[in-house]
């Protein structure tokens, strides 16, 4: 069994490459001093094996921490057991990073258990 290549996952699931760049503008957060529009032309020039990735990691983050970056940094701080000015330095350190590396830092989703 073969495996399809980005492009034809691209066009199958969103149909054209702008549509899938326009999600995900529209659910990731922009970086401080572009609009909406500038930012969505960038994710145009991003592969479509990229983009994927992209949107795999936005639908995870999503499922897990409800888009929110406050709640996976407080997930972080709370496994790591930091408490008071470690707490906030870890906040503060937290903040700057993209949201795959928040995934990471955050583990294994915890499987649901087993009646």
């Amino acid at each position: 069994m073969s495996r399809q290549a980005p492009l034809a996952i691209v066009k199958a699931e969103f149909g054209t490459k702008e549509k899938l760049a326009a999600q995900l503008a529209s659910t990731m957060d922009i970086p401080e001093g572009q609009s909406k529009e500038q930012f969505q032309k960038f994710l145009k020039t991003l592969s479509n094996a990229k983009l994927l990735k992209l949107k795999r990691v936005e639908d995870q983050f999503t499922a897990r921490f409800g888009g929110k970056t406050e709640k996976a940094v407080g997930a972080i701080v709370e496994k790591r057991g930091a408490t008071g000015k470690a707490a906030d330095a870890l906040r503060q350190e937290l903040q700057g990073l993209s949201r795959a590396r928040l995934l990471d830092l955050a583990g294994p989703a915890k499987a649901a258990k087993k009646a």
